[in-house]
């Protein structure tokens, strides 16, 4: 024990166990990864596409996605969502308290055991897919929050409680310290993003520029042709890079940095402006409406919940 981490000797000593965790669980890693790995999860064309790097299909992708979702995969995804739910609130869930809670599903839905495979695929395929082109396309930065991510951990459960998993493990001591196994491409180059992002360098080293020439010469507006005749060797690169943007930008070389200063800043607002209503117009509704989730279960929750002893066992 001496050589243990500390955040585990702190977790361990913690967390609060009931007398009925006392059965053995002993259930190991070959059973629980699969249950983390959708590294093969998304469709084909979603694939295609990324691995022959064409950000227009993509993007075209993304849009068709958002409408691909089946409404069994809406119901397994809702199920999915449930149960992520259900394992946040209450660290003593067990494993067979996930299979009654997709079993009372299955009644619930009255889909065949077939037709619930295939909707939990589907709701798989569409959840990776829509996280998969969200990171390859960079449509924003929530990833651990998003709803296919969050749909994507539900699932991990709904494996779970298909698995070879015994009734009694904690679905707690089984999921900690697992991480899920997606394809994570490299983000797609980006031109409107990569423009952005060299204006607002430029505009961070020409402020560097400004001051150091204004300390040296005591001109407190410099031209751009005196930021050429001043030695900064660590900004070489990005006096050339202002040269060739001034250059596209039609400005000379007596225009001053105060005047550089405004016109990249315009330029800036205006790149930004266009790739926010790009994103905006991508981000569109959600074919799964989230408010629904609590009553995917309603009927089976009222002897479900003192079976599994979610009331007043909820994480502190």
């Amino acid at each position: 024990m001496a050589n243990e981490p500390r955040s585990l000797l702190r977790f361990v000593q913690l967390r609060r166990l009931s007398d009925a965790t006392a059965e053995v669980c002993t259930t190991g890693p070959l059973v629980i990864e699969p249950c983390f790995d959708f590294h093969d999860d998304w469709s084909g064309p979603v694939q295609e596409a990324v691995l022959a790097g064409n950000r227009k299909r993509g993007r075209e992708l993304y849009r068709e996605r958002q409408d691909a979702l089946s409404d069994p995969g809406v119901q397994a995804a809702k199920l999915a969502l449930s149960l992520l739910r259900r394992a946040m609130v209450n660290q003593r869930l067990k494993v067979g308290n996930l299979r009654e809670r997709v079993n009372a599903w299955l009644q619930v839905s009255q889909l065949t055991d077939k037709s619930a495979r295939h909707a939990i695929t589907n709701a798989t395929t569409w959840a990776v897919d829509m996280l998969t082109l969200r990171r390859w396309l960079r449509l924003g930065s929530d990833y651990g929050t998003s709803e296919s991510d969050r749909i994507i951990r539900g699932l991990v459960l709904v494996r779970l409680a298909k698995s070879k998993a015994e009734d009694v493990c904690q679905v707690r001591s089984l999921i900690d310290g697992h991480v899920l196994h997606l394809p994570i491409p490299e983000p797609a180059a980006d031109p409107l993003q990569e423009k952005a992002d060299q204006i607002a360098t430029l505009r961070r080293d020409l402020a560097r520029m400004k001051i150091r020439t204004s300390a040296v010469s005591r001109k407190t507006d410099p031209t751009l042709a005196e930021l050429r005749t001043a030695e900064f060797p660590d900004l070489d690169k990005s006096i050339e890079l202002l040269e060739r943007t001034a250059n596209e930008l039609g400005l000379t070389a007596t225009t001053k940095v105060s005047a550089i200063q405004r016109v990249l800043d315009v330029e800036y607002a205006e790149t930004r402006r266009i790739l926010n209503a790009r994103i905006s117009l991508e981000m569109q509704p959600s074919p799964i409406e989230l408010e629904d989730v609590g009553s995917v279960l309603d009927s089976p929750d009222r002897h479900l919940d003192e079976r599994d002893g979610d009331r007043g066992h909820a994480d502190a």
